[in-house]
């Protein structure tokens, strides 16, 4: 009943303010990773099957406000967008680097 509870608040729940998705996109990245990450020899963190849409769902947030936070972590190398697919390539930087 409790983890019925707690869902249901979380999909009631007010979304939080804009100014907070970057580091909300970035800790479901990295809580993805660590779930359902599939790791190479290199250290590079596939995500499979996982989508704008997807992330902006987890987030209550637009999908075109969720790709201009990917477009920013991919610029910056920490990840490689591709078709229904994540690769995060610098996994540490998910957990480490104060993002604004």
């Amino acid at each position: 009943m409790e983890m019925i509870c707690g869902t249901v608040y979380f999909m009631t729940a007010p979304a939080p303010l804009v100014s907070d998705l970057g580091p909300r996109v970035i800790a479901i990245l990295d809580a993805l990773a660590r779930s359902i990450g599939v790791t190479d020899p290199t250290g590079n963190v596939a995500i499979p099957g996982i989508t704008h849409d997807d992330i902006a769902s987890m987030c209550k947030a637009t999908r075109p406000t969720v790709s201009r936070v990917l477009e920013r972590l991919e610029q910056r190398g920490i990840i490689v967008i591709g078709r229904r697919n994540i690769v995060v390539t610098k996994p540490l930087a998910l957990r480490h680097k104060r993002w604004s």
